[in-house]
Formats: C-alpha cells, structure tokens, sequence
C-alpha cells in the first residue's frame, strides 16, 4: 500500500502498518481532544466540590456563631444570676437574719440546680 501511495506520486509516507503520517496526526488530535475533554470534566468536578465545601464551610461558620452567642448568652445570666446571690448573700449578712454559714449554703444550693441543667448540645 505505501508502495502504491509512492509510486502514484502521493507526497504522504506512510509507516509499516500503512498509515498515513495525516493518520497519525488525526489519532493524535482524538487523544488530545480525549485528554482535554477529560481534564475539562475534572475541572468541573473539582469546582463542584470546591463549591459544596464552601458551602458546608460558610454553614459551619454560622452555626459556631449561633452557639459562641448562645454561649455569651448563657454566661451574662450565670454573672447576673451570681450578682444577684452575691447582692442577697450581702443584705442578708448585713440585716443579720442568717449567720454567714446558712448564707453561703443558699448561694450553693443555687449553683447546684443551675449546674444540673441541661447544657446546648452544641
């Protein structure tokens, strides 16, 4: 067949399996089209996923700020809670009604039913 091809006058050489070198570079381009059009779907795959982690990421963020302020929340109330205890402990050592020890115990006992209270799970 390359004989034929170089004896018609054909300017194209072929190689042992009578193929064309214009052959050759049409398989070369199918397997760099091949090669690209899968390096293009990894590329969309991987933003994809580059997306939803952003996403998971921003909703993460979101949800640690909802509990940092439930968190800050929740300690404002234990000091203003403490205050409150510390104030009454304080009057009623000063109008002295209790004797120091039974006001301590009053401060707590409230510490403990504080303490037994469920906290965020989060």
């Amino acid at each position: 067949m390359s004989e034929n091809k170089q004896e018609s006058g054909d300017h194209l050489t072929s190689n042992d399996h009578g193929d064309t070198i214009e052959d050759a570079e049409a398989a070369n381009r199918e397997v760099e089209e091949s090669e690209d059009s899968k390096i293009a779907r990894l590329l969309e795959s991987l933003s994809k996923s580059l997306d939803n982690l952003e996403l998971k990421n921003k909703q993460h963020i979101s949800k640690m700020r909802e509990f940092e302020e439930r968190r800050s929340e929740r300690e404002a109330e234990q000091a203003e809670r403490d205050a409150r205890w510390a104030e009454l402990r304080r009057r009623l050592r000063v109008e002295g009604s209790s004797t120091s020890s039974d006001v301590d115990n009053i401060g707590l006992e409230s510490s403990r039913r504080e303490e037994e209270l469920p906290e965020d799970p989060h």
